[in-house]
């Protein structure tokens, strides 16, 4: 089974002379772990949510966001196996992911 494992960010870092960076600020604001075999949704996201950090194990994931996202498929936004990639999403939104491996 593959593991597409999700970490929750309120805002992006800031650089000493206060420009933004294009990575995440600590701390998160939670993470959870979606096991899936072919395709599967996680929780809602926290609702200070506006951008989560998405890491492949040894499985690629197609991922595909909303509040009712449905099964992602393979024509959605790919993230390699052994990856990770940042998305933003509207706060408050009740966002969720859905993952898929592109098996079947």
């Amino acid at each position: 089974m593959a593991k597409l494992f999700i970490t929750e960010y309120v805002s992006l870092a800031t650089d000493a002379a206060g420009h933004v960076m294009a990575v995440a600020a600590e701390p998160k604001v939670t993470s959870q772990a979606l096991t899936y075999s072919t395709t599967a949704t996680s929780n809602g996201f926290n609702a200070n949510t506006r951008y989560v950090y998405l890491q492949t194990d040894g499985t690629k994931a197609h991922v595909r966001f909303g509040t009712n996202p449905g099964s992602a498929v393979a024509n959605d936004p790919v993230i390699v196996a052994d990856d990770g990639r940042f998305f933003g999403v509207p706060a408050a939104a009740g966002f969720k992911v859905s993952a898929y491996d592109g098996s079947s």
